[in-house]
């Protein structure tokens, strides 16, 4: 079959899997963002298929690309340079990335950035945030899952409160067996108050990696 129309829906064992695979990684999967995109934007493209799994031979992933733009009252649209849709008003469950699996040394070879620059950058893992500010650059970090924002906020506060032991633990081994402690005694204070009641009621997260 071709996968190439909006409507086409995966079938309920490939869904099954590959979800039950992401949240391994603490990525969860829904159709609760592209229903967010196309009730928010006007579709321009849309295109589904299945790539390669980089180290996993024969096994294919579905994936989509999807392009969206504000409607314009009639008149013709274009792509748009650059769109912020409105945060939603509330957090989504969780967050999606843990880190960023995208290498930012590769997008500095293109854009090397630098103590002059000011940057807009989906905040996703907040990782590739990191590595920007660490090069002088100030860095705008945005993302419609505040939840995002939220993870980047407590990798901000472990840096500047915590040893490096207790920060590895966090976000090398992924759990601490303090983390509720650790999180009132250094880090909540830190943290936007948004941010800070998210975190409050996922402490449990850092109890297993």
């Amino acid at each position: 079959k071709k996968f190439d129309r909006v409507d086409r829906q995966h079938g309920s064992l490939t869904r099954w899997f590959w979800t039950r695979v992401f949240e391994t990684d603490n990525v969860f999967l829904g159709p609760e963002r592209r229903a967010y995109l196309e009730h928010k934007f006007h579709t321009l493209y849309s295109y589904t298929a299945f790539g390669s799994v980089p180290y996993v031979p024969l096994l294919r992933a579905p994936f989509y690309v999807w392009i969206g733009a504000l409607e314009s009252d009639g008149e013709a649209i274009e792509m748009p340079t650059c769109t912020v849709p409105q945060t939603p008003r509330k957090f989504m469950r969780s967050f999606i990335y843990s880190m960023s699996w995208e290498d930012p040394r590769e997008d500095f070879k293109v854009f090397p950035i630098g103590a002059a620059d000011r940057v807009l950058s989906l905040t996703s893992g907040g990782c590739n945030i990191l590595e920007m500010a660490a090069k002088g650059a100030e860095v705008v970090a945005v993302d419609l899952n505040a939840a995002q924002n939220a993870l980047l906020q407590l990798k901000i506060a472990a840096i500047q409160s915590l040893d490096f032991e207790n920060f590895w633990k966090l976000f090398g081994d992924g759990r601490h067996e303090n983390f509720a402690a650790l999180f009132e005694s250094q880090l909540r204070r830190r943290l936007t108050p948004a941010a800070a009641e998210f975190w409050y009621g996922k402490r449990h997260y850092f109890k297993k990696s």
